[in-house]
């Protein structure tokens, strides 16, 4: 089942209430996509990339709705892990491949990508919403509670719910790191 930015909302409204529905969405797009970023929690290969001898660059392809948060892995179609710094590297708004020398002979690599959704994204990984559900709502109310001014302001709720969404960012970076990432398939 594909996922949207409302079903988010719309679980966090349930927990609060108040506010109209552009401001959860808009909370919603802004806590997804930091969870994404701080975890790593949607990871997943992406199309193979080749590399001619001549390039000293390549663009990957995400998937449609993805920005890059991270290259996890890229390994040769020899089976050879190539190491980040050294055999390639990229810049944190580009989704190049850039390597210090020429390749030497024409090869595939298979990449391996941390993604968030795009601020566009029309759908999102089921995963954010079967394992990270309430977390992200944490997340949302926190955001939301937080905003003083409003009448949905009200700092000791926001402080639970940033606690319990910073705890499972932790919880959720433990888990990626003990090789417990899914990916979004």
């Amino acid at each position: 089942m594909a996922y949207s930015w409302s079903d988010f909302a719309e679980y966090a409204r349930a927990g609060m209430g108040k506010a109209p529905d552009f401001v959860y969405i808009r909370a919603a797009k802004s806590v997804i996509r930091d969870f994404c970023s701080r975890t790593q929690a949607w990871v997943e290969p992406l199309d193979p990339v080749t590399v001619f001898a001549n390039m000293t660059e390549v663009d990957m392809d995400l998937p449609g709705g993805a920005d890059l948060v991270a290259v996890v892995s890229v390994v040769s179609d020899g089976g050879m892990a190539l190491v980040p710094g050294r055999d390639y590297f990229t810049l944190s708004s580009s989704n190049t491949l850039m390597f210090p020398v020429h390749a030497g002979e024409d090869t595939t690599l298979a990449v391996t990508a941390a993604l968030m959704p795009s601020r566009n994204a029309t759908s999102l990984p089921d995963l954010l919403y079967d394992m990270y559900l309430d977390a992200i709502t944490d997340g949302i109310i926190a955001n939301l509670r937080s905003q003083s001014g409003q009448e949905w302001y009200d700092p000791s709720i926001a402080m639970f719910h940033k606690s319990e969404y910073l705890l499972a960012i932790s919880r959720a970076k433990m888990n990626g790191y003990s090789g417990g990432r899914q990916n979004a398939n």
